[in-house]
């Protein structure tokens, strides 16, 4: 396909999934913040959690044997399909404090493992918008075959930090 012809309606939509990504994992570390408490372990396993939900999306877009007869469409609804998955998950994040206060206080003496709680709660929260973003910012890489949709997204999720109140 010609990045030329039709790059350029990716390469929005690869900047404002970006954007919202970032909006996301930082509405989410707050709100898990309150959750778990502040701290560096507590924002660097959010973080992960979010990481690693983009990745495997991006992978198993990358290992899909399906080739889309139209790829733009494709990646639009999975951006689409990750902002409704980010709404569904605020329902995630409202269930997580009782979760986790009955889990912090049956396992409170082991300190590593109230961090693996943690990124599994946060996990639970992020996997499922975050692996739509993945798959979304893989198949915009297909359809335009350049670096610029993730140099976007890169610089959507940028825009998306700097936004963050």
């Amino acid at each position: 396909m010609d990045g030329n012809k039709r790059g350029w309606p990716v390469d929005i939509v690869s900047a404002v999934s970006g954007f919202a990504g970032a909006i996301y994992v930082y509405a989410w570390t707050r709100s898990l913040i309150l959750v778990f408490g502040m701290g560096v372990y507590t924002a660097s396993v959010l973080m992960a959690a979010a990481l690693i939900g983009v990745g495997a999306g991006a992978w198993m877009a990358a290992r899909s044997t399906v080739r889309e007869r139209e790829p733009v469409r494709v990646m639009f609804f999975l951006a689409i399909m990750a902002g409704v998955l980010g709404l569904a998950s605020q329902f995630i994040i409202g269930v997580i404090p009782a979760v986790y206060v009955w889990a912090y206080f049956s396992i409170n003496d082991q300190p590593a493992l109230v961090l693996v709680i943690q990124f599994l709660l946060g996990f639970a929260a992020m996997a499922g918008p975050m692996a739509a973003m993945g798959m979304a910012i893989k198949v915009s890489g297909r359809i335009v075959r350049s670096e610029l949709a993730m140099d976007m997204t890169l610089g959507g999720a940028a825009a998306g930090v700097l936004a963050a109140p």
